[in-house]
């Protein structure tokens, strides 16, 4: 198969170009390398990586620009992983988020109706459920966060767009990607570049909100499955099997160091979650989805490769 996968600089989107490629298959990989959530010499760092690798065609384009017709018309998969994530940086600048998340949706959906059909695999995010994200797909969404109304409007475009255009589409909830490589910006990385530099960690809140962590290879095992056979027009929760506070990761982290983590409590920030914890059962069924790295080896996995200043695992 031909696969495109936008946001092919990001953490989870090389990774997935990556394993694409390792399976024999041609990967189109696009991404804007913009500075926004983090700088984007880690994105070129990353790209230059996957330019080792044969079988991925690259473009550089800022997906808001210009029309795709022409890239998706020699693919036969779309994956989306192209977003501006972060929680609160949305509060800031809601146009760049809805640009990013909602109406570049808007675009690749426009191009796809009048293309023979092709599969279109849509990232989401456990925060379109909001404060707590706890259960199944059947869960109500109620997203506390502007980043997350924009993520939940592009799956309601999604299913506009299913109703009167008949497209095969498919959408993922990711629930908190951790593992090599993960974005600057991210908790985990944070607290490890933090302990690692004996400097002082701000924790939001009491450190008692629980999060089910999901480990890179897992997250990209269960897309791919989800592109081969999920069923069109539903929607998956992809999510870990393990429900942790942040300040037992903190503990494991700190573990593997061998550095004790230096706190600063601060109060709760907007939008962030208390807690989540996603039922991953339909994707199970569905497509034979099952997480199988547990928290303590995935951390420590991430920790050894921050040291090593890789992004991936090999």
């Amino acid at each position: 198969m031909k696969y495109l996968v936008t946001g092919a600089a990001g953490f989870i989107g090389s990774h997935l170009v990556l394993e694409l490629a390792s399976r024999g298959h041609e990967v189109v990989a696009v991404d804007a390398l913009l500075d926004t959530t983090y700088t984007s010499e880690t994105k070129r760092k990353r790209w230059e990586v996957l330019k080792k690798t044969s079988g991925i065609h690259f473009i550089e384009k800022n997906l808001t620009e210009g029309p795709l017709d022409e890239i998706l018309e020699q693919v036969d998969i779309i994956i989306n992983e192209a977003a501006m994530p972060g929680l609160m940086k949305s509060w800031a600048d809601i146009k760049m988020y809805s640009d990013s998340n909602l109406v570049v949706v808007g675009e690749i959906l426009k191009s796809l109706r009048n293309m023979p059909k092709k599969r279109f695999i849509q990232i989401s995010t456990s925060s379109v459920y909001g404060k707590n994200a706890v259960g199944n797909e059947k869960e109500e969404t109620n997203p506390y966060s502007p980043y997350g109304v924009t993520k939940l409007a592009a799956e309601k475009l999604i299913a506009a767009h299913n109703s009167n255009y008949e497209l095969d589409s498919v959408i993922l909830r990711y629930f908190s990607v951790y593992g090599p490589g993960q974005r600057p910006d991210m908790g985990y990385s944070i607290f490890i570049d933090k302990m690692l530099n004996d400097s002082e960690i701000s924790i939001f809140g009491d450190g008692k909100q629980t999060r089910s962590n999901t480990y890179i290879e897992d997250c990209i095992r269960g897309t791919i499955l989800a592109a081969e056979h999920a069923k069109s027009g539903e929607t998956y929760n992809l999510s870990g099997d393990e429900s942790k506070s942040l300040l037992e990761t903190l503990e494991i982290i700190s573990d593997e160091i061998g550095n004790k983590p230096k706190l600063k409590f601060l109060p709760a920030r907007p939008g962030d979650q208390i807690s989540t914890k996603g039922d991953w059962s339909k994707a199970h069924r569905h497509f034979g989805y099952e997480p199988t790295t547990k928290l303590d080896f995935g951390l420590r996995t991430q920790v050894k490769t921050s040291i090593n200043g890789t992004f991936f695992n090999q």
